[in-house]
């Protein structure tokens, strides 16, 4: 039986965060990867999220770095295990400001994988 290719319709690498965590209200959630188009975080099935709006939202990583003010959009909720216990909730990013932008570039590169990094920013951040 042959396999079909599928299309990718991700625009942007997606990066694995290493302890990044997202702050909604005073819910502090675990990223789990994150790229130029938006991110996602996994959360405890029987936990209650809080209405996500654009001031409420927080990205923290290394160093206390925090990117605030996120705007952000709902795509899709879906189990992370098998057992349902946690899930997975995607995200979109909306129109960022050129100055969360180049925060976002830091954010990724200071708390995702060395090793996609080099390749997928390079073009971001010049010739390494």
């Amino acid at each position: 039986m042959e396999k079909k290719k599928t299309h990718e319709r991700r625009q942007f690498s997606r990066f694995s965060t290493n302890a990044a965590t997202i702050s909604i209200n005073s819910h502090t959630l675990q990223l789990i990867d994150i790229c130029f188009g938006g991110l996602s975080f996994r959360y405890s099935g029987n936990q209650k999220l809080p209405a996500i709006s654009q001031q409420n939202c927080t990205l923290t990583g290394a160093n206390h770095f925090q990117l605030e003010n996120i705007p952000l959009t709902y795509i899709a909720d879906t189990d992370f295990d098998q057992s349902g216990k946690t899930r997975r909730r995607s995200m979109s990013f909306g129109e960022l400001s050129s100055n969360q932008l180049l925060q976002l570039m830091s954010f990724i590169r200071d708390n995702t994988s060395p090793q996609v990094q080099r390749t997928s920013l390079s073009g971001l951040y010049g010739a390494a």
